[in-house]
């Protein structure tokens, strides 16, 4: 995710998030086909056979579940990082990026009643534990010259005369 948080918030600051999200999935659906060139076979209906068989409400399942993680899990969740990402700073958008793992796994309980051995549960304290001390460690930022911050807040100094 380095890579990835580096190139959006050095790219993304004065230009439309849309049209980066556009050209983004335009370059990855044509790169996604190269290989087809090597296997021209994939593209044939015999790739979907599997489709054609079970119950007609499991095909259109699987099909809808694939359209829609198209959809939300790779558009619009690209569009949010690139909407978003570039007004934080990049060592707090990985801190959020670390926390990926824990809510799948939470929802993963909640949804579809997935268990959470111990393994999972020490493993999300630990990474809940680490972006906490990230946090109650991260410096303050430094004020501004002209500014003095009162009660967590940031005045403008008066000017003499």
């Amino acid at each position: 995710f380095a890579l990835q948080i580096h190139l959006i918030n050095r790219f993304t600051k004065d230009r439309d998030a849309e049209a980066m999200t556009l050209g983004l999935m335009l370059h990855l659906a044509w790169l996604s086909f190269l290989p087809l060139l090597a296997r021209p076979d994939l593209l044939s209906l015999r790739f979907f056979a599997p489709l054609d068989h079970g119950p007609f409400l499991h095909r259109w399942g699987v099909i809808a579940g694939v359209g829609f993680l198209g959809v939300f899990g790779t558009v619009i969740a690209l569009w949010v990082f690139m909407r978003y990402q570039r007004e934080i700073p990049a060592t707090r958008a990985a801190i959020v990026y670390s926390l990926e793992p824990v809510i799948a796994a939470v929802l993963a309980w909640l949804v579809l009643s997935e268990g959470l051995g111990v393994s999972k549960i020490v493993g999300g304290v630990l990474i809940l534990a680490g972006n906490l001390i990230c946090e109650l460690l991260r410096p303050e930022p430094p004020a501004q010259i002209g500014q003095i911050p009162i009660e967590g807040a940031v005045v403008a100094k008066d000017k003499p005369g």
